[in-house]
């Protein structure tokens, strides 16, 4: 018996021991998680190897799928003088005056990245020196990429100008920019790609920007293995690249060498993104274009900064354009995306010259981000991600980037705008945060709500539907879709943009006072059910138009059964054949 229970006490023995050898970690995977690498004088520490804490507050993101990324324009451009330029680039124009409107916030930004102002714009209003950042210094990339990273943005669409890279001197620039970028998109978890912007391109005509193009990128290949990044976007497994300033943007390239340059990236394997101008298909260039350039693009962008400024322009827009240029792109076996914008000012930039759509500061409000939210919520519609202009272009004030939070964060003796210009006030990083949760909700297939659901600043409630009376309301694209068939009955023609704009109010008022009435007196049809033959309420409505009928009128005599008709959705071909 007690041979017996040696043997069971030796055989558990055993079996604990085997166990234990083997759920305990081997010493030769301890290489998985290598101790963080000691900076030397012998060998510095590449900017490759990096502490991966701040990654855990970083979605993981695909970098082999752009059409389900929101990426954001990135220009690097501006530098102040004495590195690598002797000149300003970006932030002054003559005589020392500021070329940008939305002043930027740099307190995040490390010493040797700034290059203060006072001298010229004056100390801050909130006291203390001002400065302003050089692209051209790694660490002011780095604290910028660091945001999209921080904040959930997924990609930065490195802009290179074919009238840069034309000039030596300020191609040092772009690609120092650009290897600063490609180490900080690996330290922050961020996806990048390369755009070509052929923008005034034209104005050295001698040059072969065909053959630069194709030379270009080869270098950045030889030279910094660009598309074996692990970051770079890719579509499909295929690298992205964008061709920009085509169908009419100001200073458009040729639509025969813009094919030359997209057969030659197509041929290569590239996943190919064509920026066009907003009425694209309108233009009288667009057989060639379709004949020509279309079978080697894969995506059509069209530009849309600057071509309506409130949201009710963006609804005409999305409406109209937006689902015309999708159903022709998908006939054409083409994908689509739309280009979304904040707001626009460049008054310092264009002050004394007439712009091509004129020269007022804050000219597009942003309205506290309701404006760029909106957008998103159309994209949500469409279920498209956009494209966002721009990540750091305080010129036309597009930037998301980190902004003067309110006037003390700006210097005194200039105009400048911060993110609080429209009344509500917000902090430095809004946009960034306003992004960040619109991309997050489009990920995770969550529809893009009513109204903005982040605080303009931290120490605020949580925003309510109620707070935000100019937002939409859940019903708010039924309404869109019920003025659409209205409108197209009373007038029997398709709706044209600035239709919105002049009776789009007036039919929400109208439906609101027609239901408030039906409330009151339960009565639907009130004095329009008095009318019982067709060809008279025809008349009638055609008389009531002709005279550009006041709010009143249109409630009075058209809204009381005949919207209601349509909000009860019963029968409705029956209902408006006397319009048509």
């Amino acid at each position: 018996m007690i041979l017996i229970i040696i043997i069971i006490v030796l055989l558990l023995i055993v079996v604990g021991v085997s166990l234990w050898w083997f759920y305990t970690p081997k010493t030769e995977s301890k290489s998985i998680t290598p101790e963080p690498v000691k900076q030397t004088s012998e060998e510095p520490v590449t900017p490759v190897v990096i502490e991966r804490e701040r990654w855990k507050v970083v979605t993981p993101i695909n970098q082999n799928n752009y059409k389900d990324m929101i990426v954001c324009g990135y220009q690097g451009w501006f530098a102040t003088p004495g590195h690598p330029l002797s000149y300003w680039r970006h932030w002054l124009r003559e005589e020392n005056k500021p070329a940008f409107d939305l002043y930027p916030y740099t307190k995040d930004y490390p010493p040797e990245a700034l290059y203060e102002v006072t001298h010229l714009f004056g100390e801050l209003q909130g006291g203390g020196k001002s400065y302003l950042f050089n692209d051209a210094v790694g660490s002011a990339v780095d604290t910028q990429v660091g945001w999209a990273g921080e904040y959930g943005i997924q990609g930065l669409a490195m802009q290179r100008f074919m009238s840069d890279i034309r000039h030596n001197e300020v191609k040092t620039l772009c690609n120092t920019v650009l290897e600063n970028l490609m180490n900080s998109c690996i330290k922050h978890n961020v996806g990048f790609h390369i755009t070509y912007d052929f923008t005034n391109a034209l104005s050295l005509p001698q040059f072969n920007y065909v053959e630069m193009a194709k030379n270009d990128f080869k270098e950045l290949i030889d030279k910094y293995n660009i598309l074996d990044h692990p970051n770079y976007i890719r579509q499909d497994n295929k690298p992205v690249i964008m061709l920009w300033s085509f169908m009419g943007v100001d200073g458009a390239f040729p639509i025969d060498q813009g094919a030359q340059v997209a057969k030659h990236f197509h041929d290569l394997g590239f996943y190919v993104l064509c920026g066009v101008h907003l009425n694209w298909r309108s233009r009288p260039e667009i057989k060639e274009f379709t004949e020509k350039m279309l079978p080697y693009v894969d995506l059509i962008q069209p530009w849309a900064v600057g071509s309506y400024k409130d949201v009710h322009g963006a609804i005409a827009y999305y409406m109209t354009t937006v689902k015309d240029d999708i159903n022709w792109v998908k006939a054409k076996g083409k994908d689509y995306q739309t280009v979304v914008f904040p707001g626009f000012s460049w008054y310092n930039l264009k002050v004394g010259k007439q712009g091509w759509n004129g020269v007022e500061r804050n000219l597009i409000p942003r309205h506290g981000g309701r404006f760029l939210w909106e957008q998103f919520r159309w994209c949500d519609f469409i279920r498209t991600r956009p494209y966002v202009a721009m990540f750091d272009e305080y010129d036309e004030s597009t930037a998301i980037m980190k902004a003067a939070s309110t006037q003390a964060d700006v210097p005194k003796n200039h105009k400048f705008m911060d993110l609080s210009y429209d009344g509500l006030t917000c902090s430095e990083d809004y946009y960034l945060r306003l992004v960040g949760a619109a991309s997050r909700m489009m990920n995770a297939n969550s529809r893009i709500p009513g109204y903005v659901p982040i605080m303009p600043v931290s120490n605020e409630k949580a925003p309510t539907p109620a707070s935000q009376e100019t937002s939409f309301d859940s019903n708010e694209l039924r309404r869109l879709e019920q003025f659409d068939r209205v409108f197209k009955a009373l007038y029997n023609r398709p709706i044209r943009p600035d239709d919105y704009n002049k009776y789009y109010n007036e039919f929400k008022r109208d439906i609101q006072h027609t239901i408030n009435r039906m409330i009151r007196d339960n009565d639907a049809a009130s004095a329009w059910g008095t009318i019982t033959n067709t060809d008279m309420k025809k008349r009638v409505i055609e008389h009531v138009m002709q005279r550009q009928p006041t709010s009143k009128e249109l409630s009075d005599v058209i809204t009381s059964s005949y919207i209601i008709s349509l909000l009860q959705g019963d029968d409705y071909k029956n209902r408006v054949r006397f319009v048509k």
